[in-house]
């Protein structure tokens, strides 16, 4: 696990053991809200998406729930719920990238997350991202499989950033020398929905 602290930079050319790497996943897990002492349950609707940006700044794409595919990247579907019954440790909602497959115009690939029916991050019981990469190129499907983990948060190891909050940049896939590097970011914030983001992820280049 590299689990990179905010800030934090790595070499998406080659992972830890010095392999080639082409594909990265960004996954999301949360829980329904417990309301009337946990005998009724509250729908949570967090949307994971990916900002696609060109040397400038400039959107070039944005996937998110509407809009599932672009060059080299894809949605694996919206989960409008949350879990209904605990953590059961996997993702409920994930996105691939294919490094090698997105277009040559993209600069900066930006995972971001937001609360579609605008819910309170501290107010979910609990909520897991993580951005990272599979030996076997595909996405976590068992709790077992084994991942190398880049970057991730969880409500609870940073429940005071969380609070107040209902959207963060979590980091960004960017272009240097002709190689894909990754920075782990976690700016939360209180972004409305996925278009709002560009605005500010331009600001972090």
């Amino acid at each position: 696990m590299i689990n990179l602290s905010k800030g934090g930079r790595i070499n998406l050319s080659k992972d830890e053991n010095g392999s080639s790497l082409d594909k990265i996943f960004f996954g999301t897990n949360w829980g329904m809200i417990r309301k009337n002492f946990g005998l009724s349950k509250e729908a949570v609707d967090l949307d994971s998406s990916v900002v696609l940006l060109d040397a400038k700044g400039n959107k070039v794409d944005i996937v998110y729930f509407g809009h599932k595919n672009a060059p080299g990247v894809h949605h694996y579907g919206d989960d409008l719920t949350g879990d209904a019954d605990g953590d059961d440790g996997m993702d409920n909602e994930t996105i691939e990238i294919t490094l090698s497959k997105v277009e040559s115009r993209v600069e900066h690939v930006f995972f971001v997350l937001n609360s579609y029916r605008h819910h309170k991050f501290d107010k979910i019981p609990y909520i897991g991202i993580r951005i990272y990469t599979s030996p076997n190129n595909k996405p976590k499907e068992r709790v077992s499989d084994p991942v190398t983990v880049l970057a991730q948060y969880s409500l609870k190891d940073m429940a005071d950033e969380f609070q107040g909050k209902e959207s963060v940049i979590l980091g960004e896939a960017y272009r240097h020398n002709g190689e894909w590097k990754f920075k782990a970011i976690g700016q939360f914030g209180n972004v409305q929905s996925v278009s709002d983001f560009v605005a500010p992820c331009k600001q972090l280049i």
